[in-house]
């Protein structure tokens, strides 16, 4: 709460503000060559794509200083729950399917904000890539009847 008043004590005024507080969070994008990234379309827990490579943007929530390239950001990436080496874009990630191959990969982030104390967030994500060709084989599979 907070009271205010002239000097001469004729007008007076108080009023009450409520901060809220927000857990940090990560919320995982994808960053088409084309589309650009789809901040309209969040992934969830899992997203399936059938291009070879995909690259997935994390934005942090929640989180300050409002710079994602704050050096005061430690960024954390882990595929199947091991750590990689850190892409140049701290928030980042490209991943390419081995020969055109289908997978899949856990891929896990944590952020922490060194220097404001229990500051920090963590999000996992699984992905799978599934190859065009073997999708467009199993789609002209199932369209042609078995006496064709």
């Amino acid at each position: 709460s907070v009271a205010v008043s002239s000097i001469d004590n004729r007008s007076q005024a108080k009023g009450r503000i409520t901060v809220n507080t927000y857990t940090p969070k990560i919320i995982f994008y994808e960053d088409h060559p084309l589309e650009e990234i789809k901040y309209n379309h969040a992934i969830n827990r899992e997203f399936t794509t059938k291009k070879r490579q995909v690259i997935i943007v994390a934005e942090p929530y929640f989180l300050s200083p409002k710079s994602i390239k704050s050096p005061g950001f430690i960024y954390r990436w882990l595929i199947n729950n091991k750590p990689i080496t850190p892409p140049r874009e701290k928030n980042i990630l490209s991943l390419k399917s081995n020969g055109g191959e289908t997978g899949s990969a856990l891929v896990s982030l944590s952020i922490e904000n060194i220097s404001r104390i229990f500051q920090s967030a963590e999000a996992e994500i699984s992905v799978f890539l599934r190859s065009e060709e073997r999708r467009v084989g199993k789609e002209c599979r199932s369209r042609w009847s078995p006496y064709h």
